[in-house]
């Protein structure tokens, strides 16, 4: 018998730490792009 032990918390600090990629993810590209666009913008 193999009994899954769940950790109060654990699904919590998962999805903590997907939000957290995802955001990382989005500012980045936002980012980029808002450079891209000023970077057209003063030529």
């Amino acid at each position: 018998m193999t009994v899954l032990v769940t950790v109060p918390g654990a699904e919590t600090v998962l999805v903590k730490v997907l939000v957290t990629v995802l955001v990382t993810v989005l500012v980045t590209v936002l980012v980029t792009g808002l450079e891209a666009g000023l970077r057209r913008g003063r030529t």
